[in-house]
């Protein structure tokens, strides 16, 4: 805690009577930001696949140009007296892939590759986070029957202490009995109390 071991500590309100009882949990993978990274990945991936896939589709462009061209020694862009004779070109292009050497195609096995790798990452990722909820519910349920335990101990050691105090009182039971019982109690007390604050931490 942090506290210096001469500090005096107070112990303010109550303990609730139980936590809430173990239930089973379910992993939820959308809220963690590594799932969300994972999953952009595998679409810039599937992207890419397509990308090169669409490399062997024929393209078709359209390409044009304009200018004027005056064949006098020296000329004046302004002066009117100047001719100019104005060329023009306007074409299409068409391009159809026959053979690359077999590029397009590595190049899409590559990016498959890619996709199936990280879908593996996906499902690594999911077995991982599926394992820290497994543990954290076990972990959860061994301290809540731990608790129930100290709750059961802590309540027998208050009906000793009741019952040994009132023998003392009917002059049948010793100091040292009472003693024992209190002291007995206080560490049930004490070790309940440190669960409570110790439990949380684990989680």
């Amino acid at each position: 805690m942090g506290m210096p071991v001469n500090a005096s500590l107070t112990l303010i309100g109550k303990i609730p009577d139980q936590f809430a009882e173990p239930v089973v949990e379910t992993a939820e993978y959308d809220k963690r930001i590594e799932y969300s990274i994972l999953q952009t990945t595998r679409q810039l991936d599937i992207f890419n696949v397509k990308r090169y896939n669409a490399g062997y589709l024929p393209t078709l462009s359209v390409f044009g140009a304009l200018s004027a061209v005056n064949y006098q020694n020296q000329s004046d862009i302004f002066n009117p007296k100047d001719q100019w004779f104005p060329t023009g070109l306007i074409g299409l292009k068409l391009n159809v892939p026959i053979f690359d050497g077999f590029r397009k195609d590595a190049q899409v096995q590559e990016a498959k590759m890619a996709v199936m790798q990280n879908q593996n990452d996906i499902e690594n990722f999911k077995n991982a986070v599926d394992f820290q909820v497994k543990q954290g519910s076990i972990g959860y349920e061994n301290n809540y029957k731990i608790l129930q335990s100290q709750r059961a101990n802590l309540k027998l050691a208050e009906d000793v202490a009741r019952v040994t105090k009132i023998k003392y009182e009917e002059g049948v039971g010793t100091n040292l009995e009472v003693t024992t019982a209190e002291s007995d109690l206080i560490m049930r007390k004490t070790t309940i109390i440190t669960h409570y604050i110790i439990w949380p931490l684990h989680m």
